[in-house]
């Protein structure tokens, strides 16, 4: 076994994903490797899982600092790990990821200690006093807490925000950046229990996209057979026109052809950038 595949698999042993899928891809001079954390979505699971991404990709026992972090990963190459909170119908994602060069393309062995990088960033962050470190976690925390401000301030996002709130009931249609309170009660002892709870108890999605010999992916099950009929092909081109603007108006906004408002209502939709 290649140093890259023992470096993965024992990756692979200490994580005990849920599942894991390896995408083979020879294409690109780069590969991946993303991990997802899925639990039941709420308003303080999105905000733990904001703060966490950031504390735990700007420090751990290894690398103590930003400037250490980049550091490695300039030394890496360019390899970077980051993160990121998404949400799938009723369930919150945390995602962590990393993007490194092919070994053949450098001299060193470059997806192990990459592989290492990230074992470092997960397995071991930056620990205090009973939780995180304390000034990790307050830097992380002002940083959040500004990016929240400048969330609120922009009409745009409220919008966004208020739409979605009308939308989805309950905490679903709440976004990361509107829960402030959450977060100003917030310790480092209280995201460290939440850092315990969710690498123990959530479940765990490892995807790998890069190139793999067959022996690597031998206990993936094949994909299907079936391939869907295709319709022969046509081409459609679509114009837009007054008419057809107006038809959309008078659907959503009950306003008709006649009525003044029309025909600048058509203008600005134009303007604006999203057509009829």
């Amino acid at each position: 076994m290649k140093r890259k595949d023992s470096a993965r698999a024992l990756f692979i042993e200490r994580l005990q994903p849920t599942m894991q899928l390896f995408i083979h891809d020879k294409k690109r001079k780069d590969w991946g490797l993303s991990i997802y954390f899925v639990r039941p979505f709420s308003s303080k699971e999105v905000t733990y899982a904001s703060m966490l991404g950031r504390v735990m990709e700007s420090s751990c026992e290894r690398y103590p600092s930003l400037l250490s972090v980049s550091r490695r990963e300039e030394e890496l190459y360019g390899s970077h790990v980051y993160s990121n909170i998404e949400s799938f119908s009723d369930q919150s994602v945390l995602g962590f990821h990393l993007r490194l060069l092919r070994d053949e393309y450098v001299d060193e062995r470059l997806s192990e200690e990459a592989i290492d990088y990230l074992s470092d960033i997960l397995f071991s962050p930056k620990k205090g006093a009973d939780g995180f470190d304390q000034e990790t976690f307050e830097v992380e925390r002002e940083r959040l807490l500004d990016a929240m401000s400048s969330f609120s301030n922009d009409p745009m996002n409220l919008a966004y925000a208020g739409a979605l709130r009308g939308c989805l009931k309950g905490d679903i249609g709440l976004l990361p950046m509107e829960q402030k309170e959450v977060l100003e009660e917030m310790t480092p002892q209280t995201l460290w229990a939440y850092y315990i709870d969710l690498f123990s108890q959530a479940k765990r999605y490892l995807i790998v996209k890069g190139p793999f010999e067959e022996t690597t992916v031998g206990t993936i099950s094949p994909l299907s057979p079936y391939a869907p009929e295709l319709l022969p092909k046509e081409e459609r081109v679509e114009e837009g026109s007054f008419s057809q603007s107006v038809m959309v108006q008078m659907y959503t906004t009950s306003i008709e052809a006649r009525d003044p408002q029309a025909l600048p209502l058509y203008l600005f939709t134009a303007l604006w950038g999203t057509g009829a």
